[in-house]
């Protein structure tokens, strides 16, 4: 299930594709992008995070280092979509579509992530997705 984390913003001004690194999509580019994922073929169901739910989740998560939890901002935490796809969804093409857009920084498949973790476990090995999952998957 891919997630994407917001890509910074384009510039005042500015075209739509190019972007002001640190910045957070705007408005216009997460709406577009949701109603892009609703419509693409094997998407089963889509949620869009915000920054304060991204830190609630954070929270939970990182629950016992309360080091962690305390050094963190609600404002350091990405929006995204979590995307969940039918079983017979080509992942490759989900991720290499979501990566061409506006207002997207990264997409993470957790197919990607599950692959790189075996590959880190077995074999001490900390690949790029672009290697372990060549074609966007």
């Amino acid at each position: 299930m891919p997630a994407c984390q917001a890509k910074p913003a384009a510039p005042e001004g500015g075209d739509s594709k190019s972007t002001v690194r640190g910045r957070a999509a705007t408005p216009a580019q997460t709406k577009a992008l949701q109603q892009l994922i609703q419509k693409m073929p094997g998407v089963q169901e889509v949620h869009f995070e915000d920054q304060a739910a991204a830190y609630e989740n954070f929270k939970e998560t990182f629950k016992d280092n309360q080091a962690l939890v305390g050094a963190t901002r609600v404002e350091d935490m990405p929006q995204s979509f979590r995307i969940k796809l039918n079983a017979d969804a080509v992942v490759s093409e989900v991720v290499a579509e979501l990566r061409r857009q506006p207002g997207v920084a990264q997409v993470v498949s957790d197919q990607c992530l599950t692959d790189r973790a075996a590959l880190a476990t077995d074999f001490g090995l900390h690949l790029p997705d672009e290697v372990v999952c060549p074609g966007g998957a």
